[in-house]
């Protein structure tokens, strides 16, 4: 079957081409119509999750190393003492682990390395993994307002009404974004004075309406 495909597709450019050299403007008269098919079908187009998951490898490491010295970026390195949290990479090749014991990890070091390196500990810093976690989630916040941190180092957001507004209406990031803010909003305060049966419409739901009144030009398909 794919090949058979592919023979098809072939034809149809052959047509294409040909059709070009005899008449050079032969899609200028079709190319009104064929947009506002395509519209029609994007605006009747459900938007369904597209859910991602983030989750910062390292993230109390990488905080860390970020006001080290920067000598430390090629040296094994785990955050705590008695107990690991996490570790950066070069002191993954050792073996050492986050839930690992703090001992454990030293001898792993200085045994695989021939005692060439020691394992270097930083002590926990939650609160500048705190402000570090913040100013990821804002800037998750760009593509969904609605992104829920489950942890520090991890977040699940929806991408789909950011994708659905990108393809609908080649907005940029910023139009994208004043869009999603807006939408968020009213969300909020019809919620805050409707009685919760009255108002169950999601951002995704929202964001669908808004795309099916889309005036920007339509989505180009190109082979």
């Amino acid at each position: 079957r794919d090949q058979q495909a592919n023979e098809r597709i072939a034809q149809l450019r052959k047509r294409v081409k040909e059709e070009e050299r005899r008449n050079p403007k032969w899609r200028t008269p079709l190319q009104k119509t064929v947009d506002d098919e395509v519209n029609e079908i994007i605006s009747q187009r459900p938007v369904r999750s597209a859910c991602v998951v983030v989750d910062m490898d390292m993230f109390f490491m990488a905080c860390e190393l970020l006001h080290a010295d920067k000598s430390y970026a090629d040296k094994p390195c785990c955050v705590g003492g008695g107990m690991i949290t996490t570790s950066n990479y070069k002191a993954r090749r050792y073996g050492v682990r986050a839930a690992m014991a703090g001992y454990i990890g030293d001898k792993l070091v200085e045994e695989l390395s021939g005692g060439k390196e020691k394992l270097i500990h930083f002590k926990s810093n939650f609160q500048l993994y705190k402000e570090k976690s913040s100013v990821v989630m804002e800037v998750l916040k760009e593509y969904d307002p609605n992104v829920k941190a489950c942890s520090l180092d991890e977040a699940f957001l929806d991408l789909a009404p950011y994708f659905a507004l990108k393809i609908t209406k080649n907005w940029n990031h910023q139009q994208i974004l004043d869009a999603l803010l807006k939408q968020q909003s009213t969300q909020e305060t019809v919620a805050a004075h409707a009685p919760k049966s009255e108002f169950d419409v999601t951002l995704s739901e929202g964001i669908a309406v808004l795309s099916s009144y889309s005036d920007s030009s339509c989505l180009k398909v190109a082979s």
